[in-house]
């Protein structure tokens, strides 16, 4: 399967790509335990895939031995990414966008949420060997502008 990714950086296994309407940075890292979104994509992909947060905050390794705290996001409506499935993701709760506006998973579904009008984060995508583990290959094809990934 061949994903499209501009500005491939192989040095940092990385590019921009769409995901679902929302176009984002995304990283491949089979040495991060955990697929890992920003704020700002969390958030997008819980409002198209009836997302819900659960579980307490807990730090996740991000890049370079920095560490943000994530939270669990649950999609039900799983996001597809070629052949990578979206459907349990961390995402950093705080990094210039904000996940407080996902709903929770126990909350009364009557609630309210309401959240202030801001400008949004930028949305990321750390892919990790959650997703990558299932995968044989992963060749980045910089003058084709595409990632092709050999999955089960």
């Amino acid at each position: 399967m061949s994903l499209p990714l501009e500005g491939l950086h192989s040095g940092l296994s990385a590019g921009t790509a769409m995901l679902g309407s929302v176009r984002t940075a995304v990283r491949f890292d089979p040495l991060t335990p955990r697929t890992i979104t920003s704020a700002a994509l969390g958030v997008a992909l819980a409002r198209a895939h009836r997302g819900t947060m659960s579980g307490e905050s807990r730090p996740a390794l991000i890049a370079f031995g920095v560490s943000r705290p994530v939270r669990t996001l649950t999609l039900a409506e799983p996001a597809a990414f070629g052949p990578l499935v979206l459907s349990r993701i961390a995402v950093r709760v705080g990094d210039g966008g904000a996940a407080n506006t996902i709903r929770e998973a126990d909350a009364d579904p009557d609630e309210v949420l309401a959240a202030a009008k801001g400008k949004p984060g930028r949305a990321g995508l750390l892919i990790g060997r959650d997703l990558l583990g299932r995968c044989s290959s992963l060749v980045f094809d910089k003058p084709a502008k595409v990632v092709r990934l050999t999955c089960a």
